[in-house]
């Protein structure tokens, strides 16, 4: 089950849903009959003197002090212990090593990682393997040796929203130092690259803008994506969420004053949704049309249904029909891993009703569309009387029928509700709060009318 398939708050969670819990959930998915396979995020954060850090201030140096020594102890021994509890028909499908700390690793320290995971879990054939990367930790060469561990896709991390204008003040730097990655990566071999640019606010993205459209252009990243977020929000280790929202960055202006996303559709980008742009051909693209395309943690991928692992701390994990949290404190997650116990903190059990929201908004998220059919068939609820305060909460979001259509078996998101999916996903919610007053029954159009 995709871990955007529910939209969870942090008040929702229980520390009364630990370690029982997820074993339990383990044990169950383990005795399905058809294995639902598995991808993992290793979560490192900055290795800095002194302790973790999730978001750190530059310099955050390439060298692995005692205490980044001792969580990566931990991280390994994690990785074993919970490799132990899946049965190894259940295939590692995806692999993402996240965090500030990812770049600051030497490829051997990233290697007995990996090597942690091969020993550990059941590699697919072509498992995706990614590597976040911060350009200004990048040390020369290592894409040649990060290709050769057999990672085969990178993401370009540049967080145009870091405190104080950081990479501003660094900008070419940036530049250069990105196009050396993005250099020796293709060197390499390693083709599949990814820019994630992190924007500040509407009310400070200007300046930041030029920096982010010569990346794109002189890049020329497989994929990109935009987020956006408050320059000034501090970070949270608690949230269930450690990424910020992805937003479509259709009202963001690059440095011609045309609005980015016009910009990124003349660079000859496709917008899959939720602030990310392909190119025309790319597999998400035929995923996306087969039907087959789904989300694991904050990216859509190709690969079938998983459930997903965290390993870290705070590394979030959805396994059958629950979610759970690692410990968010680097002192707890580490007493917790070295005593031999799990490191999960809390977690919530979703009951049937809400694992159908997880559906209808995976659905929309991943298709764009809503199978009424489906829902009646399958969950056994009709749509429009089970969720009728969520459709009228639709209807007074799209009360013109511009976003949504009827069609078929169901509704469809329209091209301009495709852009705003987020929106139309967070009215299935559980206990979203009421929008404002708008005509009761606003109709739904037929695709095509109108």
């Amino acid at each position: 089950m995709s871990a955007m398939g529910f939209y969870p708050r942090p008040e929702m969670f229980s520390t009364t849903v630990g370690a029982n819990e997820l074993l339990r959930s383990i044990r169950r998915t383990n005795d399905e009959p058809l294995a639902t396979d598995l991808c993992v995020q290793l979560r490192l954060p900055c290795l800095r003197r002194g302790g973790l850090t999730a978001e750190a201030p530059l310099p955050c140096l390439p060298v692995v002090t005692a205490t980044g020594q001792r969580y990566l102890n931990s991280l390994r021994r994690e990785i074993e212990t919970m490799g132990r509890l899946f049965t190894r028909d259940r295939q590692l499908r995806q692999l993402q090593i996240k965090g500030a700390g990812a770049t600051a690793l030497r490829p051997r320290q990233i290697g007995r990682l990996l090597s942690a995971m091969v020993g550990s879990f059941t590699l697919a054939d072509h498992c995706d393997i990614g590597l976040e990367v911060e350009p200004l930790r990048y040390q020369p060469r290592d894409a040649r040796a990060w290709r050769l561990l057999g990672i085969n896709r990178i993401e370009l991390n540049v967080d145009v929203a870091a405190p104080n204008g950081l990479n501003l003040r660094h900008a070419d730097r940036l530049r250069a130092m990105a196009s050396a990655v993005v250099r020796e990566a293709r060197q390499a071999g390693l083709d599949k690259i990814e820019l994630q640019l992190r924007l500040p606010s509407s009310a400070d993205q200007e300046p930041g803008l030029p920096l982010a459209s010569d990346l794109i252009q002189s890049l020329h990243p497989g994929r990109v994506v935009i987020r956006n977020c408050s320059a000034t929000q501090p970070p949270d280790a608690t949230r269930f969420c450690h990424t910020p929202t992805r937003c479509p960055p259709a009202q963001v202006a690059s440095a011609d004053g045309a609005s980015l996303e016009a910009w990124l559709v003349r660079a000859g980008y496709v917008p899959l949704g939720l602030g990310e742009w392909v190119r025309p051909g790319d597999e998400l693209i035929h995923a996306q049309r087969a039907g087959l395309l789904q989300r694991h943690y904050d990216r859509f991928t190709p690969s079938p249904e998983c459930d997903c692992l965290g390993i870290g701390v705070g590394a979030v994990s959805q396994i059958g029909h629950a979610l759970f949290q690692n410990m968010a404190s680097e002192a707890n997650y580490l007493s917790r891993i070295e005593a031999g116990e799990m490191a999960v903190w809390r977690g919530i059990e979703l009951n049937y009703e809400e694992r159908a929201r997880s559906q209808l908004i995976r659905d929309i998220l991943c298709s764009c569309r809503i199978d009424e059919t489906s829902m009646t068939n399958d969950w056994g609820l009709g749509l429009r009387q089970h969720f009728a305060k969520e459709m009228e909460r639709l209807c007074q979001l799209d009360p013109g029928g511009r976003l949504i259509c009827e069609s078929g078996d169901g509704l469809r998101l329209t091209s301009q509700g495709e852009k705003t999916r987020e929106m139309i996903a967070a009215c299935f919610a559980r206990a979203t709060e009421a929008a404002p007053a708008a005509p009761r029954q606003a109709p739904l159009k037929h695709c095509g009318s109108g």
